[in-house]
């Protein structure tokens, strides 16, 4: 198997994306991105990408996204429930920090989490993320990049 990390268009890969966040059933408890917001918001991401499995037909594993929103770059997440603890989230955290830096959009990068997360917490804490506030059961965190 050979993995990958794609751009994504919903032009392009909408179906690839319904297909991902069909996978997270468990996901969706903590990556509520998509809850409120049509598919449509990926257009107006600075950047989107899904890590893909190739073999006979392309298995999407992570998702990821870059959003300036209010003047702050926004960085979200998700695993596959099947592949969660298998070091994608990692490799597509690290993709997307590389991406922000590339991009010199801002020198921050944020991201939020609930506050019972605590696999993601301590893969936010590795990779350089202080806490910066919680609102109710979110937390909110910051990396200089």
């Amino acid at each position: 198997m050979f993995y990958s990390i794609k751009p994504i268009t919903l032009s392009k890969n909408k179906n690839l994306l319904i297909y991902f966040l069909n996978s997270i059933p468990k996901g969706k408890k903590t990556f509520r991105y998509f809850e409120n917001r049509s598919l449509n918001i990926i257009s107006n991401h600075i950047y989107s990408c899904m890590k893909i499995i190739s073999s006979f037909e392309d298995i999407p594993v992570a998702y990821g996204h870059l959003e300036l929103e209010k003047d702050k770059l926004w960085l979200g997440v998700s695993v596959a429930d099947n592949y969660v603890g298998k070091g994608f989230g990692e490799s597509m955290m690290l993709h997307l920090i590389k991406v922000a830096r590339k991009l010199k959009i801002k020198d921050n990068i944020y991201l939020s989490l609930d506050e019972e997360n605590f696999k993601a917490k301590k893969l936010y804490e590795k990779l350089g993320f202080i806490y910066l506030k919680k609102i109710k059961k979110t937390i909110y965190m910051i990396k200089t990049i």
